[in-house]
């Protein structure tokens, strides 16, 4: 099954059951075209939904910019955001469980209330002022580690992590 633009900046991803349907706000520059899920399989760099069904994660903006982006509790559980450009991007209760956020750039993201459970791919990462709590950061601090490549921060650094 394919999605359907239901405004310039929301994306209505239909997955196999219709009651599982998700609708994601993404800025109209992230989503260059709406594609079919046919060609979603044979492009790997395209803007892809997330899965809302357990066990078959999405990839939704691997390397694309997602600048200001509202994931506003959007479940995002096993998808890849690698070098994505996610400034000032909106996580608000958003399901970040194992998701991938290497090597993406997250300087001024909004992720309070965000479930970080798992998240341990986030190598190469930049949170430079990143609002989240407390126990977030000291979770992220854990696995923390890299430079990002765009930016050139250091992961533990912009999380303000302890040395």
């Amino acid at each position: 099954r394919g999605r359907t633009a239901t405004s310039p900046r929301t994306i209505r991803v239909a997955t196999a059951t219709p009651s599982s349907s998700r609708t994601i706000h993404v800025a109209a520059a992230a989503v260059p075209r709406l594609v079919s899920a046919e060609r979603l399989r044979r492009r790997p760099r395209s803007v892809r939904g997330t899965s809302a069904s357990p066990g078959r994660p999405g990839t939704l903006a691997a390397g694309v910019n997602l600048f200001s982006a509202s994931f506003f509790d959007a479940d995002l559980a096993g998808s890849r955001f690698n070098g994505a450009d996610m400034k000032q991007v909106n996580l608000e209760m958003a399901d970040l469980s194992n998701a991938d956020l290497t090597g993406a750039d997250l300087t001024e993201a909004y992720m309070a209330g965000a479930v970080i459970k798992d998240l341990t791919l986030i190598d190469d990462t930049d949170w430079t002022d990143v609002q989240m709590r407390k126990d977030q950061r000291t979770s992220l601090c854990r696995v923390a580690k890299g430079k990002n490549p765009r930016t050139g921060v250091d992961t533990r650094e912009s999380l303000m992590c302890p040395d």
